[in-house]
């Protein structure tokens, strides 16, 4: 079974150096560049149409909301982004609840994101890029009152949820194209979201494990960064999921009083939403989630270093050596290190 390597990286103001990341990506043999949208930065239909020009990487958005933005409108910017591609490539559409902090609640939309109307919004948005025409009738979010067909017509892009919800990831099943989940990269995880999402509907749909990776040398501390992205991700996990991930008792109680600091944790519950170690203890993190099930593995490099240099790092010391064991080939590219 192949394993995709995706990455990306925080996608901030300038513009050129998120480019440069693609087209770096692209050279050291990555499967595909994600641009997220959990801010109110840069539009990612935008920067998904100039990524588009200037590389030939496979692309992918992860995550947008259907809350923020109309699934219609949603479809219709993801048409136009494939159908605009003067390359060839496989294109992923990521759709999910979103960063409710810092999107959903300031626009407030809070109220509106139910499970129900996500999954409803996801197969809106996979049908409409397929050129069908929807009926209210058979559209159960809500999210129409006449029938709406796509102008554009037909566009080849696969349609995956992101969550880590459980009731969630229980009613993808027939749904979405493949899923993304977010700090569930252990064994025990990965299988548990696998078989929320294995049904009577054909085989197992790609599954991605999306990760926050930080590269440390050995006897490295626990990097500053790593501490801040971690506690955020805490602040905004499911009480039922915490549990799951084995938060420890005193995290747990601060998130619940809304006093967590990133100061607060330990680094024991730092690992369990960031990835943080050697390259050795990564690429052992990296397999076992593979043959638990996961059939991608995408990371966003949360260090302090240059992102390109934290691209190369990874690039040589993980994904180089997990393809090596998986026996994959490496995707060499000119000029691109081993």
């Amino acid at each position: 079974m192949s394993l995709e390597f995706g990455v990306a990286v925080h996608p901030g103001p300038d513009h050129a150096a998120v480019v440069a990341a693609a087209m770096s990506a692209q050279t050291l043999g990555f499967d595909r560049f994600w641009f997220p949208d959990q801010g109110l930065g840069t539009d990612p239909f935008v920067m998904l149409t100039r990524l588009a020009a200037q590389t030939r990487i496979d692309l992918g958005l992860a995550l947008t909301s259907p809350f923020s933005r109309h699934p219609v409108q949603i479809a219709r910017a993801m048409a136009s982004v494939v159908q605009l591609d003067p390359h060839p490539r496989d294109w992923v559409l990521g759709l999910g609840k979103g960063n409710s902090n810092l999107v959903l609640h300031p626009l407030g939309l809070d109220a509106a994101a139910t499970p129900g109307r996500l999954i409803a919004a996801v197969d809106l948005v996979r049908r409409l890029l397929h050129g069908e025409t929807v009926l209210p009738e058979d559209e159960p979010g809500g999210f129409l009152a006449a029938p709406v067909t796509l102008e554009s017509g037909l566009a080849r892009c696969a349609v995956y949820l992101g969550s880590r919800g459980p009731q969630t990831l229980r009613r993808a099943a027939g749904v979405a194209d493949g899923y993304l989940t977010e700090s569930m990269s252990t064994p025990g995880l990965v299988a548990w979201a696998h078989d929320l999402v294995t049904g009577p509907f054909g085989p197992p749909r790609p599954h991605v494990a999306w990760q926050s990776v930080q590269l440390l040398d050995a006897g490295q501390p626990m990097p500053a960064r790593a501490r801040r992205f971690a506690a955020m991700l805490a602040r905004t996990t499911s009480p039922d999921l915490l549990d799951r991930l084995g938060v420890s008792d005193r995290t747990r109680a601060a998130i619940a009083a809304g006093t967590l600091t990133a100061g607060d944790l330990p680094n024991e519950d730092v690992r369990r939403f960031v990835v943080v170690g050697t390259p050795t203890q990564v690429v052992d993190r990296v397999l076992a989630a593979h043959r638990a099930g996961a059939t991608g593995w995408s990371s966003i490099l949360v260090g302090d270093e240059d992102p390109l240099v934290a691209l190369h790092r990874f690039a040589r010391h993980v994904m180089a050596p997990v393809r090596a064991e998986l026996g994959l080939p490496q995707h060499r590219s000119e000029g691109g290190p081993a």
